[in-house]
């Protein structure tokens, strides 16, 4: 994702209910620690059991709104790993932006233009958590019940992983999360 993204800043806003569950998700269940802003974003780390992150699926890096939760300190300074979670915030943000154009044309259309668009920006950064699920769930029961075929083949991931794998072959680039 570009780095322009990180300054389109009414999207912090529209995506701030998914980042309130990220928080608490971070904090509560996955004792995380080390809270940092960094280009944009929230990030921490999060706590472990016998040695092994209590991140839900055990990957190295979680995003939940604008709140990236790494595994350990070596997975947040990997930047091809920033990049990639920073291509999931601007996912949510491109929703966002998707729902506000939406609200704005049927606010608009009501009459109440300015509630249209906020509120339509709530809905679209509401709607990446939803879309991003049922997007999995349908990979899932398509494959299954392997969830890591289904994480592998969710058109979020394949993006996130694309545009990570673009950074690894021009690490000199600066994307967002670089």
């Amino acid at each position: 994702m570009h780095r322009f993204w990180r300054w389109i800043l009414p999207c912090y806003l529209w995506t701030l209910p998914m980042t309130a569950v990220g928080l608490f998700i971070a904090f509560v269940f996955y004792g995380a620690r080390s809270p940092l802003w960094h280009d944009g974003v929230f990030t921490c780390i999060g706590g472990t059991s016998n040695g092994v992150t209590k991140i839900w699926g055990r990957p190295d890096a979680q995003t939940l709104g604008w709140v990236q939760i790494f595994a350990n300190d070596a997975c947040r300074n990997e930047t091809d790993t920033r990049v990639h979670e920073c291509v999931h915030v601007g996912q949510a943000f491109i929703f966002s932006l998707v729902g506000a154009g939406l609200g704005l044309v049927v606010g608009a259309l009501l009459g109440h233009v300015l509630l249209g668009l906020v509120l339509g920006g709530f809905g679209g950064g509401a709607g990446f958590p939803l879309a991003y699920g049922g997007a999995f769930v349908i990979a899932w029961a398509r494959r299954r019940g392997s969830w890591q075929d289904a994480y592998f083949v969710n058109p979020f991931e394949v993006q996130a992983y694309a545009l990570q794998d673009k950074y690894l072959k021009s690490p000199g680039s600066r994307p967002w999360g670089s």
